[in-house]
């Protein structure tokens, strides 16, 4: 009987015990909950605040990329504006430089009509003249003379008309610095024959 009682005081001593460590490993696992609660939370926030600072870091770089390209945009847009502008002055200048010289050509042309005109009357002259002269070799040699002044002077124009047309058709690289220099060739060229 004594032993009987000494086994069921050990158990409820062991008992006690047990309560004990339970209790212990409530509370535990309550601190233990409580501390993954707050960890979780944590985690969360921090999540949050990468995401937060990832979206602001992604939508300064797409800012700054929607920045340069209109920055090019434009840089692209002036220069065609630039080569319009420039192709629209090529234009200008050519279509100037190719009238200039159809101008000449048309004077030319005239001044060749003219002289030509003025030729046959003096050759009108001479063969009238020369009807009435006795003198036949001085006839022949200014008739002869004549032919060949006159050979010569076509023959000179119908080249110089040539090169000015061939002149018109090709367009200058630069037109107003060897139009001027062409025109005043040409005034010089006529002063000289005059």
């Amino acid at each position: 009987m004594h032993e009987m009682v000494g086994n069921f005081h050990q158990m409820v001593t062991q008992i006690d015990t047990l309560k004990d460590s339970n209790m212990v490993l409530k509370e535990t696992c309550g601190v233990l909950e409580q501390e993954m609660k707050t960890k979780e939370k944590q985690n969360q926030e921090q999540l949050q605040e990468q995401k937060k600072e990832t979206e602001e870091k992604l939508t300064l770089v797409i800012q700054s990329r929607e920045k340069e390209a209109e920055s090019e945009r434009q840089r692209m847009v002036r220069q065609l504006e630039e080569k319009n502008q420039m192709i629209v002055q090529l234009q200008e200048a050519i279509a100037k430089a190719k009238k200039e010289k159809e101008d000449e050509i048309t004077v030319l042309s005239m001044e060749y009509e003219n002289k030509l005109a003025k030729i046959q009357r003096q050759k009108s002259q001479i063969l009238q003249n020369a009807q009435q002269s006795t003198n036949q070799d001085i006839f022949r040699k200014k008739l002869t003379h004549l032919k060949k002044t006159h050979e010569e002077e076509v023959c000179r124009l119908k080249q110089h008309i040539a090169q000015l047309q061939s002149q018109a058709a090709t367009p200058p690289p630069a037109a107003s610095p060897h139009t001027s220099h062409f025109s005043s060739n040409i005034f010089t060229t006529r002063a000289k024959r005059k």
